[in-house]
């Protein structure tokens, strides 16, 4: 038996404050479950009491850095 399941990535942003996520900040991710199937909610560490009721799965993550360009260490002329 094979299942196929779409998560949805971040909305980048707490479901319970509403505060945006910064770089590197870490958030619990939690599927829940639905009449239409699996949501989503991503919850700060700070709001995060331990998981909702109809919890599926959770689990712990980190908002990723962006890629920054390097100086350069030497300059060509």
């Amino acid at each position: 038996m094979s299942s196929e399941w779409e998560i949805v990535r971040s909305s980048g942003k707490c479901a319970v404050t509403q505060r945006d996520f910064v770089e590197g900040e870490a958030y619990y991710a939690v599927l829940m479950e639905s009449p239409e199937g699996f949501e989503r909610k991503d919850i700060s560490l700070d709001a995060w009491s331990g998981p909702p009721e109809n919890t599926f799965c959770y689990w712990r993550a980190r908002v990723p850095m962006r890629d920054r360009k390097r100086s350069a260490l030497a300059v060509d002329q």
